[in-house]
């Protein structure tokens, strides 16, 4: 049992466990003065125990090297061993003499029946255990002595020279310095196996085993096959941890004495030669079967590995004073610290460029692993590696986080910038393109919205230039929301104008019914703002709160893409399609109507959307084109119309018919009923338009 000390390490803890496991007399008798010489040999006692508490996923690398123990439980363990001892002798059994241990005297005395006293042991005895590898050290060496402090354990020799120091920790715990993973050339037999025998047709250890004779004279006789699987069996299959089956020893041990009965010579040499690997060496035995549960894994791997390689590894250690030195706490502080900051000044701080820029912080945390492994390797110098990196991973993914996070903010902040002068959607399209823009355009069928503010020439002359600034902002504003809402893409604004593109750069396959829906919400959103301009804080002259705004949309195909030079482009449309859009928003002026629409225009939006109400208004030419063009009027949605609006349409529709077969009279008279029921009564409609018409014709002699 070991208890935590105040600076967190453990160590031995004499009242929870007064007494290790011991061998008991005669086998272990400890150096004290006193009657009770065994007469035997004495072996050694070595610890075999593990800091358990201090070692990390059943991994071994703290050992107690020593335990100092001063109570009256060895006394009485050794007192209690001469007694069964004595018990046990034949000829004082047969003569009927009995021993017991008293107390006495501060003393255990042995005594017979008659009181006699046949030995004697110190009631307490102040001793130390030293662990098996300080033990095997001291082997071959006459006079030495250990001498402890609490930061060391040093071996003196019988000239008072220092022979050996081992560092402590807490006094009492030594790091096994792990020299390599464990290893061996051939499986170890089962009992059972060696018991049965083999029956592979080489000679192996188990065919030894069954048939030792049978080898024994092939081998005196010669021949090779039974020579050569065991000639490499002499040399080490580990330069650090060389290992063999216990068993393999005895298999070869009772061929040796078997050998040396019938005086084969060959056998007998070959064995010696064999065995040549155990001289001047350290022999530890240990168990290898996994049901005394003495394996564990190693810093090597979760490999299972006999525990006797923590008692080997840690006498080497000592011999070969090859002792892990530990970097104090201080100095990892300060490693995390400027390994950190070295990783953030390499991302941040260095004006090198871009891509070499992110190399720097992986070469640094590369380059300190690879030092710590070489002063690992070289000088035996623990330095933590889990802490720093961790901490410079960490501190690279944190100035990797912030820098995408403000180039994430830039990329943002430059598209927000970029889309007020070119559609949000053009550079959606262009970021998903990952290319840079190009010069050129491609054919496709678009619906192109041309807007434009009624006799603004002379709003503007009834304002000051920033009201007419502010005004326009307002109203582009408003309108802008609009048509990004139907997802149509913003070509440009040319003055009081606003152009829009409908289907282009992505597809929709609706895109006139959304032109159609966006020209409606033009003049709805236009009606909100006269009734705000006029009621509201900032209030505007008379003629602004009338404003009103035509429409002109077509649908066709047109080229769309980047047009201009190659130091200034904008992404627009081009062609005919777009010429007739802008020249019907023209006539709006002329018909007195507020949206007017193509025919292509008016059958791909009812395709979509059956609710649309459109009325004729005209079969015309406009400039620029030779074939004539079937034109309407957007009145709205069929479920918004009043009954007023729609006699106003079934009025208008037959006296264009009337006035097409040429019942001009009849036409007029129509037109005159219709044009009382339009939206702007006597202003300029085209009801107004046609008995105009009706009336030069009439006037023109036949």
């Amino acid at each position: 049992e070991w208890r935590v000390d105040a600076t967190g390490w453990s160590g031995y803890d004499p009242e929870r466990n007064p007494l290790p496991a011991l061998p008991e007399y005669p086998m272990w008798y400890p150096k004290i003065s006193g009657p009770s010489a065994s007469g035997f040999p004495v072996a050694e006692v070595g610890l075999i125990d593990t800091s358990e508490s201090l070692n990390l996923n059943n991994y071994v690398q703290w050992v107690p090297v020593h335990v100092r123990i001063s109570n009256n439980q060895p006394s009485l363990f050794l007192a209690n061993g001469i007694t069964r001892w004595q018990n046990s002798i034949v000829d004082l059994t047969r003569q009927g003499v009995r021993v017991r241990a008293i107390s006495e005297d501060e003393t255990y005395k042995i005594v017979d029946q008659q009181g006699r006293e046949w030995n004697e042991v110190p009631a307490t005895i102040d001793m130390r255990f030293l662990a098996a590898a300080l033990r095997l050290a001291e082997i071959g060496l006459e006079g030495v002595r250990w001498e402890f402090d609490e930061d060391s354990l040093v071996l003196i020799g019988k000239d008072d020279e220092s022979l050996r120091n081992v560092p402590l920790r807490g006094g009492q715990h030594l790091a096994v310095n792990w020299f390599s993973a464990w290893r061996t050339l051939y499986e170890e037999p089962h009992v059972a196996e060696v018991l049965q025998g083999a029956d592979d047709d080489e000679w192996t250890f188990l065919g030894i085993a069954r048939n030792l004779e049978q080898w024994c004279d092939e081998v005196e006789a010669g021949v090779e096959n039974a020579v050569v699987p065991f000639r490499s069996w002499a040399y080490s299959n580990d330069l650090y941890n060389p290992s063999v089956s216990i068993a393999e020893v005895l298999i070869l041990y009772d061929a040796f004495l078997y050998a040396e009965e019938k005086q084969f010579s060959k056998v007998t040499a070959l064995i010696r030669d064999l065995f040549v690997q155990f001289s001047d060496a350290y022999i530890l035995v240990g168990p290898t079967d996994p049901l005394l549960q003495d394996l564990g894994p190693t810093p090597f791997g979760h490999g299972i590995t006999p525990r006797v390689a923590v008692h080997g590894n840690l006498l080497k250690t000592i011999l070969d004073q090859r002792h892990l030195q530990f970097l104090p706490q201080p100095y990892v502080a300060a490693l995390v610290f400027f390994l950190t900051l070295a990783v953030m000044l390499s991302l941040t701080g260095f004006n090198t460029g871009t891509h070499w820029r992110w190399l720097v912080a992986p070469f640094i945390l590369v380059s300190f692993v690879l030092f710590v492994v070489l002063l690992f390797s070289l000088k035996d110098i623990v330095v933590p590696v889990v802490a720093p990196l961790s901490s410079g991973i960490a501190a690279t993914m944190f100035v990797v986080g912030l820098r995408l996070w403000k180039e994430e903010s830039q990329r943002l902040r430059i598209r927000r910038l970029f889309g007020t002068y070119v559609a949000p959607d053009v550079v959606d399209l262009m970021v998903e393109a990952e290319e840079d823009p190009k010069l050129g355009g491609n054919e496709r069928v678009i619906t192109a919205f041309f807007s434009d503010i009624v006799s603004f020439t002379s709003i503007s002359e009834q304002l000051s230039a920033a009201e007419v600034v502010e005004l326009i902002n307002i109203y582009v504003e408003e309108m802008t929301a609009l048509l990004v809402r139907e997802k149509g893409t913003l070509d440009k604004y040319i003055g009081d104008a606003i152009v829009g593109i409908f289907n282009a750069p992505h597809d929709l396959p609706d895109h006139a019914s959304r032109a159609c829906y966006t020209a409606l919400a033009f003049s709805e959103a236009q009606r909100k703002l006269c009734i705000n301009w006029s009621s509201g804080e900032k209030r505007f002259p008379a003629l602004v709160c009338q404003m009103r705004t035509r429409i002109g949309l077509h649908s066709g195909l047109a080229v769309v893409g980047n047009m201009g030079s190659s130091q200034r482009f904008s992404y627009t449309m081009m062609g005919d399609c777009v010429n007739l859009a802008a020249r019907l928003e023209q006539l709006g002026k002329v018909y007195g109507v507020d949206i007017i629409v193509s025919d292509t225009t008016r059958r791909d939006a009812l395709e979509r959307e059956p609710d649309f109400v459109f009325r004729l208004l005209d079969v015309t030419r406009v400039k620029g084109r030779e074939a004539p063009v079937q034109i309407y009027e957007l009145m709205g949605m069929k479920s918004h119309l009043s009954e007023q609006e729609e006699r106003c349409i079934e009025l208008f529709e037959e006296g264009y018919t009337a006035f097409e077969e040429s019942d001009l009279l009849k036409a007029k008279e129509l037109f005159l009923s219709a044009s009382k029921l339009e939206r702007r009564g006597d202003e300029m409609s085209p009801s107004q338009l046609y008995i105009s018409r009706c009336n030069q014709m009439m006037d023109v002699p036949i």
